[in-house]
């Protein structure tokens, strides 16, 4: 039997079936849905009644149509402004999935297509909303769509800015200041008024004051990338920049971070050395003399550098260099890595997220460089946005329930890697359960518990009963195999047992 999904009575009549078109978002078959929106008034109407479906399939899908119409401009604006509002509300959509999807679709409007204040102003609201709730993935992609706003409306970007530091300094949740540290860099990097990268660099600048050494890291990220923009920021704010990172070219976590934001000053400015401030911009930078046609020779010769260095002045470079991680030529892909992990900061959320397979491929290379390299710019990305945990959750998931010790090691890789950044209890705690099955498995044995080992000082971090599930596998391998791995699994369990005997006895004393 054939479903008609519409039916051509004559040229300027058509009887378009709700029904099939359901039916067809249900089953994420998307052509005629596409067709009909694009070409027929009444496929949009209906499309705009399937936003308020009672599936989140259907829901989510039919924002998925409205995205693919924009990319393709196949959709008047004005029907995108009359969709507008159903789409700010299913920002807030019960289903995370369909949340996703419409800020996904709000921020690609917010990109494309100019709207008026009233419209900016709603978009603006429901965004603040999302970043403020610090929830995970939601808030990072709101932020992105915050700082578009920021970027095209000085007024709206007036009054966020403070708001935005505030949830800086406030001692919100972690992704909730991560989300505002977002949001302020993705405005000044897309903006072209002055006074906004001025602003927002100079605010940065004072965040290296914070307590925090997360929250410095990430302003240390910010200003690695806003610092590119050269004569957009007051010789004032590069000189207060350059002085507030002194005292961190000092600090054992941050001075790596410190000394690329002090590099990155003086690539663009001349600097007096004996007052540290900066005299002058230069005028002509190297990677001025390029352009993206470029790319191939450079890479051919060797000169990856600057193909990195083009990468953090110039967004089409980027996003050039993020295509090569998926090309036919291996040779390619790794000269994309190798840039990638070193242009962590200059990625925003969207493109963070859809590299992550990629990497989570090259972690299970057989080249021991690629899986080190793969590690580490995962890990800088989840310190970036920490929403990605649940990526790495899933990954660690996989690669630890592998048959292949490789894979064993690297997810052991990776856990070392994130938790040398920043350790998030959720990951620990699921890769400790994890590692702890596996500690029956004789091949692995020895390089899960020098893993442990070597992580004992993030123990106190676990709950009282992950220490305890994990203190009893290690006591019933303990003597395995003549007893050649009971010194360290003795000093394991002495290390939970004092954890767990400290606890009680706060406990006890209240």
């Amino acid at each position: 039997m054939i479903r008609l999904i519409f039916l051509v009575i004559s040229k300027t009549d058509i009887v378009i079936s709700k029904k099939g078109m359901r039916e067809d978002l249900k089953g994420w078959k998307f052509h005629d849905v596409i067709e009909l929106a694009s070409q027929y008034d009444e496929g949009f109407k209906i499309l705009m009644e399937l936003l308020e479906d009672h599936d989140p399939i259907v829901r989510k899908n039919a924002l998925y149509v409205i995205e693919d119409m924009i990319k393709n401009n196949t959709i008047d604006h004005e029907k995108v402004k009359l969709a507008l509002d159903k789409i700010i509300k299913l920002t807030n959509d019960s289903d995370e999935r369909v949340s996703l999807e419409a800020i996904e679709t709000l921020n690609l409007i917010l990109d494309k297509i100019e709207l008026d204040h009233e419209s900016y102003e709603k978009a603006t609201n429901a965004l603040m909303r999302i970043v403020k709730s610090g929830m995970p993935i939601l808030s990072e992609y709101a932020a992105e769509g915050l700082g578009s706003i920021g970027a095209k409306i000085a007024v709206i970007a007036s009054k966020i800015i403070s708001w935005l530091f505030s949830l800086i300094k406030s001692g919100q949740k972690r992704e909730t200041q991560s989300a505002a540290i977002t949001a302020l860099t993705e405005m000044a990097y897309k903006t072209n008024n002055k006074k906004i990268v001025d602003r927002i660099v100079r605010g940065m600048a004072e965040v290296l004051d914070e307590p925090d050494s997360y929250i410095r890291e990430r302003a240390l990220n910010a200003l690695e990338r806003l610092i590119t923009r050269r004569d957009m920021v007051s010789k004032q704010t590069l000189s207060l920049t350059l002085k507030k990172i002194q005292p961190l070219l000092r600090d054992e976590k941050l001075k790596e971070k410190a000394e690329l934001v002090k590099e990155r000053i003086l690539k663009v400015a001349q600097i007096d050395e004996e007052r540290n401030e900066v005299i002058s911009y230069k005028k002509q930078l190297e990677v001025d003399q390029y352009t993206i046609s470029d790319i191939e020779i450079l890479l051919d010769s060797g000169k990856q550098e600057i193909v990195a260095e083009m990468s953090r002045h110039n967004p089409e470079v980027l996003e050039k260099i993020i295509e090569l991680l998926s090309s036919d030529n291996y040779a390619r892909r790794i000269d994309a890595l190798w840039i990638i992990s070193r242009i962590v900061p200059y990625i925003g959320p969207t493109k963070a997220y859809s590299i992550l397979p990629i990497l989570g491929d090259f972690l299970k290379s057989k080249n021991r460089w690629v899986r080190d390299t793969a590690a580490k710019t995962l890990a800088e990305i989840y310190a970036q946005y920490p929403g990605t945990s649940h990526y790495i959750l899933s990954l660690l998931d996989v690669l630890l329930k592998s048959n292949n010790n490789k894979d064993i090691e690297s997810a052991l890789l990776l856990l070392k890697e994130i938790n040398d950044k920043i350790v998030n209890p959720k990951i620990l705690k699921g890769s400790i359960l994890l590692m702890a099955d596996l500690l029956d498995r004789h091949d692995v044995r020895p390089t899960v518990l020098g893993f442990m080992a070597q992580q004992a000082e993030h123990l106190p971090k676990l709950d009282n009963e992950t220490l305890k599930t994990l203190m009893e596998k290690l006591k019933s391998i303990y003597g395995d195999e003549g007893g050649r791995y009971d010194e360290i699994i003795a000093s394991l369990i002495d290390v939970i047992d004092d954890i767990l005997k400290m606890r009680q006895k706060q406990k006890v004393q209240g």
